[in-house]
């Protein structure tokens, strides 16, 4: 939502502007929440310094997520949402990353963040129960 709506910024371009208000996001967070969230699809590539940066404001308390889909069953999923309309197939395909993993971006801090994989079969109901189960672990 920070990207993509409030600095209208979609796939891989515009990461310097989006990184410094996220990592700031992320300081505002530990500062005044229990549970801090960053969510969306951020290229490791493109965005390896904000996760390195969450890494030294969290420490070990991340939890990270991946839902390994393929590019069809990514798009197929994409057809069911509300915002299908605000960009399709051709803008995606430039923005995959087949097998984006976290913990492969992070070199050197491997151990300290462990990464959740889900696969097509998980539902979002089931993988929602499995995150609260984590969050509710640390709080």
């Amino acid at each position: 939502m920070i990207r993509m709506e409030l600095l209208n910024v979609r796939g891989r371009e515009g990461v310097e502007r989006s990184e410094p208000l996220m990592t700031t996001l992320l300081r505002y967070g530990k500062a005044n929440s229990e549970v801090t969230i960053l969510e969306g699809i951020l290229p490791t590539r493109d965005y390896s310094c904000l996760f390195e940066a969450a890494l030294d404001i969290f420490g070990a308390d991340i939890y990270a997520y991946y839902y390994d889909l393929t590019f069809d069953e990514t798009l197929r999923r994409h057809m069911m949402k509300p915002n299908r309309d605000d960009f399709g197939e051709a803008d995606m395909r430039r923005w995959w990353v087949e097998r984006d993993y976290l913990t492969a971006a992070l070199v050197g801090y491997n151990g300290i963040v462990s990464e959740r994989i889900f696969g097509a079969e998980l539902s979002l109901d089931d993988a929602a129960v499995l995150i609260m189960a984590d969050v509710a672990g640390i709080m």
